[in-house]
């Protein structure tokens, strides 16, 4: 019975208490375990698509034992918080970013421009400090723009966002390495 042409995916994705996707079902208890296999069975015989997020191992389990008797085409994954953020912004999670502080400083609550960069920190970067963080090279053109980084408004980023302490050193770095002008050596030392 089991058919290829239906993208139905149940995501573990444990405590976390962030927004759902839209048109995701989320279990929680018991009856919504029901609701759910409800779904995987009228979708997979539709054709159509399904997305499922699970909070409780016990409830994951047992879609997967459902699944597996019925014989149904259906991906199952653990989702972690990086994971879900990688997801959610369409981009390349780095290593050092931890779980915890996509939840503690609500990276999941951000919403990105519908155009930004697929890496992490240029995207957080550009989103928060503006327009030279979403390129490759500085150029002189951007000074003022880097000027504005000793702003208050911005300092304020930092604290409430330290991840943005690393993006940016990172981000700095990717300057340096490309960088032409004399004159980025003596941006590099006050930044």
């Amino acid at each position: 019975m089991g058919d290829s042409s239906a993208n139905i995916q149940v995501s573990l994705v444990g405590g976390f208490s962030g927004p759902v996707p839209p048109e995701t079902l989320l279990v929680q208890k018991d009856v919504d375990y029901i609701h759910a296999a409800q779904v995987i069975r009228d979708r997979a015989e539709q054709g159509k698509s399904a997305g499922i997020w699970v909070r409780q191992k016990a409830h994951y389990r047992w879609l997967q034992s459902y699944v597996e008797s019925v014989d149904l085409d259906v991906h199952f994954e653990e989702k972690t918080p990086r994971l879900i953020l990688a997801d959610a912004w369409n981009v390349s999670v780095p290593d050092w970013l931890k779980d915890e502080q996509v939840l503690s400083q609500k990276l999941l609550e951000l919403k990105l421009p519908a155009q930004h960069p697929e890496d992490f920190a240029s995207a957080l970067l550009a989103m928060m400090l503006g327009d030279p963080f979403n390129k490759e090279q500085l150029f002189l053109k951007d000074i003022p723009d880097l000027i504005t980084l000793a702003f208050p408004d911005k300092q304020v980023l930092f604290e409430k966002y330290p991840v943005l302490h690393q993006c940016f050193k990172n981000k700095c770095s990717r300057f340096k390495e490309v960088s032409t002008g004399a004159w980025m050596e003596e941006v590099f030392a006050i930044l």
